[in-house]
């Protein structure tokens, strides 16, 4: 049989794989179960895996992460021999392929029929939970813990689509709160660190509100504290201001949210905070507060007599002024 488990939600695909891993013989496990990665897996290797029987009879698992774009590069002629080579698996091999960074239906994988006709496509993504802050409540029901609403939503906030890691956080809070048995938005602010991306959010809402000083201190938060490089900071700060340009086009042009999201290359989470942090900047403010990025970044690589992290907070001077 060929699994074909595709999406963001890291966490529950895992889940997905141990729950059929587990029909293995304990005693065989580490034999009948291989995991290969996707990008470097020699495909002669892979079909060998797979047409080979299970040591000691029962069940073979096949565990392949990241196939698609390897794929996607071969002539048609070779995922074509790659397919029929798999569909003649003997009945006793389990091949699962995870595809982490991939969304929709699947129908675009070049194995997607294969696995339409002989196994199962499934989707894991945070999204289809509906509000990823209800998935992590869930999370936190597993583990017999409750977390209050507004601390899910700044976890989620903080973290991102990150299944894995929010489960890391999540059973970090949980041990840390497990006397009380509930995660309050003091534990998620005193104990999660924002993600650099979080902190770019809450920095271009600052500047996007002319809060000079809030957003001077940000800025001095993640040179100075976090450690975070100047070009790095530019880069990510440009990044943000050139996704609001494209989002505010295509709400221009009113283009659907979940278009949106596809277009942009983005969850569909930040598009929703790129529409809401939109609103503080017209179109030719975003413009220009791009070319100031643009130029700090020269600057800052050219060696300016300011010095890179003086170049970065001169910019947000520059940014949170009066128009």
């Amino acid at each position: 049989m060929l699994r074909l488990y595709l999406g963001d939600d890291r966490v529950s695909m895992e889940a997905a794989v141990g729950a059929v891993a587990a029909r293995l013989d304990p005693a065989v496990a580490t034999t009948n179960l291989t995991r290969l990665d996707g990008a470097s897996v020699d495909l002669r290797e892979l079909v060998a895996t797979c047409q080979s029987l299970p040591f000691l009879g029962g069940l073979r698992i096949v565990v392949v992460q990241r196939l698609q774009e390897r794929l996607k590069a071969l002539p048609r002629d070779a995922v074509s021999e790659l397919a029929r080579a798999l569909e003649a698996m003997p009945p006793t091999t389990e091949l699962i392929l995870l595809e982490p960074e991939q969304r929709g239906d699947g129908s675009g994988h070049p194995l997607y029929r294969l696995a339409h006709k002989q196994g199962e496509v499934r989707s894991f993504t945070l999204a289809a939970q509906g509000d990823v802050s209800d998935w992590i409540r869930g999370r936190a029901a597993k583990l017999e813990m409750e977390i209050a609403y507004d601390a899910a939503d700044e976890l989620h906030r903080r973290v991102g689509d990150d299944a894995i890691r929010i489960q890391s956080e999540i059973e970090k809070l949980s041990a840390y709160c497990l006397e009380d048995k509930r995660i309050e938005l003091k534990h998620v602010r005193e104990l999660v660190a924002p993600s650099l991306e979080s902190s770019i959010f809450d920095l271009v809402d600052a500047i996007g509100r002319r809060e000079a000083a809030k957003a001077l201190r940000l800025a001095q938060e993640l040179l100075l504290r976090q450690g975070e490089p100047a070009a790095r900071l530019l880069a990510m700060v440009g990044r943000q201001f050139r996704l609001l340009i494209m989002a505010k086009d295509l709400q221009l042009t009113r283009t659907p949210p979940a278009q949106m999201a596809s277009q942009l290359e983005t969850p569909a989470w930040l598009v929703r905070r790129l529409l809401e942090q939109g609103q503080h900047f017209t179109p030719p403010e975003l413009v220009r507060a791009l070319e100031r990025v643009l130029y700090a970044d020269q600057a800052a690589k050219g060696g300016s007599t300011l010095g890179e992290a003086a170049v970065v907070l001169q910019l947000v001077a520059e940014l949170t002024a009066p128009g």
